[in-house]
């Protein structure tokens, strides 16, 4: 059954246009304040992510810093811990050459009996 204007009192008709006008109007409010959360949200995170990307920064040069620091004294006790006569590695590989002949593979018998 189709709904006939003609018969609902004009105040009724006043009313719901009324109630309709305050309906959009409160969906507008809904809306906006919706974006302008998103929007402050959005904001938030770019602040944070730009503070982490600077303490970041911040770590890695104290990093890089520590490690120039303290990476020469640990090299020079390393050094200082090697006897002033050490092995020579380039002589002790010469020395160390087969008795067939240089280049020559020594075959070495296991488990005989």
């Amino acid at each position: 059954m189709l709904f006939d204007a003609c018969c609902v009192p004009t105040s009724a008709v006043a009313e719901l246009e009324t109630e309709r006008l305050e309906t959009a109007c409160d969906r507008n409010d809904y809306q906006r304040t919706q974006a302008e959360a998103a929007a402050d949200a959005l904001s938030a995170k770019m602040k944070k992510e730009a503070e982490d990307a600077a303490r970041a920064d911040e770590a890695d040069a104290r990093y890089v810093d520590l490690s120039a620091r303290y990476s020469a004294p640990v090299l020079r006790y390393q050094a200082g811990r090697r006897s002033p006569g050490g092995t020579d590695l380039s002589r002790a590989a010469e020395v160390a050459k087969d008795v067939d002949g240089p280049g020559i593979c020594a075959v070495i018998p296991v488990g005989t009996s």
